[in-house]
């Protein structure tokens, strides 16, 4: 049973200067208000801000009845109600890119609804398809809350010093520049040591893909990334097409030939020489944001480690599965030996019940017979 809720468990935050467009007042005293811009000239007080409007009037108006117009913070994390996000510098930032299978999505629900990380907040912008759903999470329908879930949630984990980004729906065409460009300037505000992007690549374009289930690359890296990557004993590419190495210093330095190959849309992929694709090649084609994510943390220079799957499209809960493990490892690595692993050893990961409807029920054995 699907339940309607106002969404209104987020509290908007505006900065000095935003221009913002007054709506929702329902005093008949107050409803030639609504509709009239005006710019933000004092921060939050007492729950209400201070709009001068257009004409030069100064109001002071609840954050729920102003609604940001200025392109230029269309784009920011907002905490809900009586959350936050604290200080998260030097945590790992996780992120998964809608792809091939959503193994990715499947991977970040399993590690959410089995280590139970706390919802702080989503991200506001116009980049992302809108989602409205309830409590995806839930392992058993008598869990369900009475909880609304959007197209892009924030988890936080303060034992594993882990954020973790849920992303349910694509990008809007056209979105996923303004997405990145936004959503990584903040990162690089808060602080993050690392960032870790997870996707898909097809199975189909890579050589001997039976043979390799991920892959990995990784962005401004440093000797402890590089030696960690190593450790994971997953095959990598370097975008650059340099061999791996531990030594090879192209791989952290952004390169124009390394950025143009990235965004380059030829179509098919065609790889030179005969022989195996690119790690560019690869990110060009269905992987929803991913070449635009690795090519802004190049630009950037942010510390990022990127790890896919080679998957096709079918029923990818085991391909998700081994990916949640595989991300476990990885932050693990990433963060010591006194870390607390983002799933528990030995212990079956949950499975949110909503994904019983996604594959539907398993055919009559009878038709084997």
């Amino acid at each position: 049973r699907l339940l309607w809720l106002p969404v209104t468990s987020a509290v908007m935050e505006f900065k000095v200067g935003d221009t913002v467009e007054i709506q929702g007042l329902t005093k008949a005293e107050v409803l030639h208000l609504n509709g009239q811009k005006g710019t933000v000239s004092s921060p939050l007080k007492e729950g209400y801000y201070r709009v001068k409007l257009a004409g030069g009037k100064v109001l002071d108006v609840r954050p729920r009845h102003l609604r940001e117009l200025s392109s230029a913070s269309m784009g920011r994390f907002a905490p809900m109600q009586g959350k936050e996000l604290g200080d998260c510098k030097n945590w790992t930032f996780i992120i998964p890119a809608v792809s091939v299978g959503n193994v990715a999505q499947i991977a970040v629900d399993l590690i959410l609804a089995t280590a139970k990380l706390e919802k702080i907040g989503y991200w506001y912008g116009p980049s992302s398809v809108p989602v409205l759903c309830n409590h995806p999470l839930a392992t058993k329908p008598k869990k369900v809350k009475p909880q609304i879930a959007l197209s892009v949630e924030f988890f936080r984990c303060s034992k594993r010093k882990v954020i973790v980004v849920q992303r349910r729906a694509p990008l809007v065409r056209g979105g996923a520049k303004s997405f990145v460009s936004k959503l990584l300037a903040w990162a690089k505000k808060v602080g993050f040591a690392t960032t870790v992007l997870v996707s898909s690549t097809q199975a189909h374009y890579a050589e001997n893909s039976h043979q390799k289930r991920f892959w990995c690359t990784h962005v401004a890296a440093d000797q402890k990334l590089k030696e960690v990557v190593e450790e994971l004993k997953i095959p990598f590419m370097s975008l650059d097409g340099s061999a791996p190495s531990s030594g090879d210093a192209k791989t952290s330095v952004p390169n124009n030939a390394v950025l143009n190959s990235l965004m380059e849309n030829p179509n098919p992929i065609e790889t030179k020489r005969g022989g195996a694709p690119t790690a560019a090649e690869l990110l060009r084609f269905n992987t929803g944001m991913t070449k635009e994510f690795i090519a802004e943390c190049m630009r950037a220079k942010i510390r990022t480690v990127a790890l896919l799957a080679q998957v096709n499209e079918g029923d990818n809960m085991e391909d998700g599965q081994h990916m949640a493990q595989a991300l476990t490892v990885l932050v693990a690595k990433l963060q010591g030996q006194d870390s607390i692993p983002l799933l528990p050893a030995n212990k079956p990961m949950k499975i949110p019940f909503a994904y019983n409807h996604v594959y539907g029920p398993e055919p009559d054995r009878r038709i084997y017979t």
